[in-house]
């Protein structure tokens, strides 16, 4: 038998345990997003070239991101611009930020195979991994699905509470999952929360049965102690100088270490077998783009001179580690600040990094992933393949809008884009095959023949929308209750820019009012929610005064007017009784009035019942009244809603802010070039009007316009 000498034994010892650290570099699959655990889009498949596009997946309804792109710098926080698909077993699976819809497509000829609607959004990309399918969602839920049926599993609650609240125009829970999930060896990581005031809970799950391996509840709210070292927050203590983790982003790993991106901040570490706490730095730059090479976690920040790639050893303990850098000798010499007049200009191109075994790739581009020794690269309107040592184009192909996703798998190249539209290429001939429904076809049918109701609104539904339209409540929420068919809802969603939340009590009858308005309109998700309430007394997990308008459609057995009262809308939200029993109708009417509260009782009209109208909140001040006898604000306070306007309707806190004025329940923003009005009880944008410059760094002196920037003068 042949033998070994001990120095060839030390390499290979030496090389597999290098190997161990990698991730998986053999092709045919890409199971997760960027394609492993490091989130560094590396493939060792090789590609053939020239390809065409096989099939096209376009959807009824393009994404809908929760942070629209700020003005003047680079999108950090673009995770969900664009559908993330995965591709395992045979099969493309993605999810929806817009109808809350995990869908699986046949990876050869893209034919659905099945579709499963979550609670709410569902932002990152799922991940496939033994026969099954992991996704997590808004709803604060992580879900287990059969990868072949697309049947649960198991489903896991991840949030402590059912508590809901409005976070980016969307009603989801108070401890959304904005990592995804990650499956490693049999263990599903997740974390619920983004608010450290709120609670953060990092989970490690049995990825068969989805129990509890550990649970890490007490290091979202950190102190700084005596020593100047941030540490995990002592309920009892007085101490008050606290930060916390804000949790956003896909989650990464390395061997023993479970990597949470933090938004835009530098992300924390975990220890993967017990959960504890072993970095972070409160006060350092994040991304959604971040990544692991050679156990190094790199994250993008952005300065004057252009982009920078920051990297911090994921062994190092301690809360904040050493930093390594790659400056911009090493990146493209790309800055979105302009050269002339560097604080006033925004290009709005992005920059796509891949760094792998200490070596990076970096284009001016959308979407980046490396395969073998080809680079495909994303770009507005186009996906191409060049060679990565030469940069020499072997091949190019059209898309519609941008291309942010991009995945290997089987030979194929699987491209999404901004309007969420996912194409296949692969080296063969024909025309590609369309699936899905058509998003050009607009808001009423798409496969099936008849939409759930005519466009002109009859009946009690037409009674309705004229009472919301009096009422002035025809932007922000409606609660909808006792419309199990849907038609009241979507009614209210066509003929007002309102979003609707249908709430039912049956279980059965919300999947199938679901499945219906998925099925035959664009409406799911984006403008109609449909949930369930887990409770006979209808106790809604709702946030107070949420809705600008809620419809009570016949018996609805349990509720009370206490709390409608709670979550309806102060300053002008109108509660609508159609077609309730007279005699409960007068039981809610007299419970709403026993809280106290300013209400206004319009009288019944023949097919709809009793209306009114809640006055401002008793005891409450407006911002240009007397502030300090307000006699509602105790405390602790909560968050209603979070993700307001456009960052490009705010004054720039760099050339000078304005705080925002309340009254009569909504606040006015002051923009550089613009007034916005927002509705302050569930963040709607109700209108924006152009202003001249407001910005308090314009001078005209002596016939000149002075604009003062940033220590930069300019006469213009």
């Amino acid at each position: 038998m042949p033998t070994l000498n001990f120095a060839r034994l030390t390499v290979l010892i030496a090389f597999a345990a290098y190997c161990v650290g990698l991730p998986e570099l053999a092709g045919g699959d890409w199971p997760m997003h960027r394609q492993n655990e490091h989130r560094n889009r590396v493939t060792g498949e090789r590609l053939k070239f020239p390809m065409r596009p096989v099939w096209r997946y376009i959807p009824a309804q393009p994404p809908r991101p929760a942070w629209p792109p700020p003005p003047r710098l680079l999108n950090r926080m673009d995770f969900d611009y664009a559908p993330q698909p995965v591709a395992a077993a045979g099969i493309v699976c993605f999810a929806s930020s817009a109808d809350d819809t995990i869908r699986a497509l046949d990876l050869q000829t893209g034919k659905p195979k099945w579709h499963y609607i979550t609670g709410g959004p569902v932002r990152l990309a799922p991940q496939i991994y033994q026969g099954k399918v992991y996704a997590a969602a808004d709803d604060g839920f992580a879900y287990c699905l059969n990868a072949a049926t697309g049947k649960v599993i198991w489903k896991f609650r991840a949030a402590p509470a059912a508590e809901q609240f409005i976070g980016n125009r969307r009603m989801i829970s108070r401890w959304p999952l904005r990592n995804g999930i990650l499956v490693l060896d049999d263990v599903a990581y997740c974390v619920a929360g983004m608010w450290p005031a709120e609670g953060i809970y990092v989970y490690a799950l049995e990825a068969n049965t989805g129990k509890i391996i550990w649970l890490n509840d007490t290091s979202g709210v950190l102190n700084r102690g005596a020593n100047g070292r941030w540490r995990p927050h002592d309920p009892h203590s007085n101490e008050f100088s606290m930060v916390g983790l804000t949790p956003q982003g896909a989650l990464m790993a390395s061997r023993d270490t479970l990597i949470v991106p933090l938004a835009n901040n530098a992300p924390a570490a975990f220890e993967r077998k017990t959960g504890r706490l072993l970095r972070f730095s409160p006060r350092s730059c994040g991304s959604a783009s971040q990544m692991i090479d050679k156990d190094i976690c790199y994250t993008p920040m952005e300065f004057r001179t252009g982009l920078w790639m920051f990297g911090v050893r994921v062994k190092d303990r301690g809360l904040r580690g050493k930093c390594v850098s790659l400056g911009v000798d090493k990146l493209p010499q790309f800055s979105p600040l302009a050269v002339r007049l560097p604080f006033e200009q925004h290009d709005d191109g992005k920059v796509s990094v891949i760094i792998h075994a200490e070596k990076l790739y970096a284009r001016k581009a959308y979407g980046l992933a490396l395969a073998d020794q080809t680079l495909l690269i994303g770009e507005d309107g186009v996906v191409r393949a060049v060679e990565a040592k030469t940069a020499k184009e072997l091949w190019r192909a059209r898309v519609t809008g941008e291309a942010r996703e991009i995945a290997v798998a089987d030979g194929r190249i699987i491209v999404a884009t901004s309007r969420g539209e996912i194409t296949c290429f692969a080296p063969t001939a024909g025309p590609a095959r369309q699936v899905g429904p058509d998003r050009r076809a607009g808001p009423q049918a798409h496969s099936a023949a008849e939409p759930l109701a005519p466009a002109r609104a009859t009946g009690t539904a037409a009674k309705v929308l004229s009472r919301i339209k009096q009422a002035g409540m025809a932007r922000g929420f409606a609660l909808v209750l006792g419309d199990p068919d849907g038609r009241l809802s979507l009614a209210i969603a066509q003929h007002t820019q309102l979003h609707v939340l249908n709430v039912l009590a049956d279980a059965g009858a919300v999947k199938s009012l679901r499945e219906q308005l998925l099925r035959t309109t664009a409406f799911y998700g984006s403008r109609i929610h449909v949930q369930a309430i887990a409770n006979k007394k209808w106790q809604l997990p709702f946030a107070q005064y949420f809705a600008n308008a809620i419809v009570v459609n016949g018996k609805v057995r349990g509720l009370s007017g206490e709390e409608l009262c709670r979550v309806l809308r102060p300053c002008g939200g109108i509660l609508i009784l159609a077609g309730v029993p007279r005699a409960q109708g007068e039981v809610l009417v007299k419970q709403m009035q026993r809280t106290g509260e300013q209400l206004r009782v319009l009288k019944a009209q023949s097919g709809i019942g009793p209306c009114l109208i809640r006055g401002p909140l008793a005891g409450a001040r407006d911002w240009n009244a007397n502030v300090s006898g307000d006699k509602r604000v105790k405390w602790p306070l909560r968050p209603l809603w979070f993700g307001g306007p456009d960052p490009k309707l705010v004054m720039n806190v760099g050339i000078g802010s304005h705080s925002p004025v309340a009254a009569n329940g909504r606040y006015f923003v002051t923009g550089q070039d613009c007034l916005t009005a927002v509705d302050a009880y569930n963040g709607t944008l109700l209108w924006s009007r152009p202003i001249p410059s407001a910005t308090p760094n314009t001078r005209v002196f002596r016939g000149l316009h002075y604009l003062i920037s940033d220590g930069i003068k300019s006469d213009t």
